[in-house]
């Protein structure tokens, strides 16, 4: 929880994709009445192919601050590297 509001993380990839937008959407909306914060980590590759670059990209996951996030929504469908998941 921050400032009383209360936070929870999407992890994701490719959030730019069409197929993921309707969930992130629908999901958002859902939280927010309920009074939730959404803060969404998301990387543009599904991480499939283990290269560098997608090294890089996993950090994005290392810079969530647990201590005001209320709870984690792993959106696995759309990450391919098991060590991530």
């Amino acid at each position: 929880m921050y400032d009383n509001q209360k936070i929870i993380a999407l992890c994701i990839s490719k959030v730019h994709d069409d197929r993921f937008f309707d969930f992130i959407k629908a999901l958002e909306h859902s939280l927010r009445q309920k009074g939730y914060i959404m803060l969404i980590y998301q990387t543009c590759s599904d991480l499939y192919w283990n290269t560098p670059i997608e090294h890089g990209e996993k950090k994005i996951f290392d810079l969530m601050h647990f201590d005001i996030i209320d709870a984690v929504i792993l959106f696995e469908e759309s990450i391919y590297d098991v060590d991530t998941i």
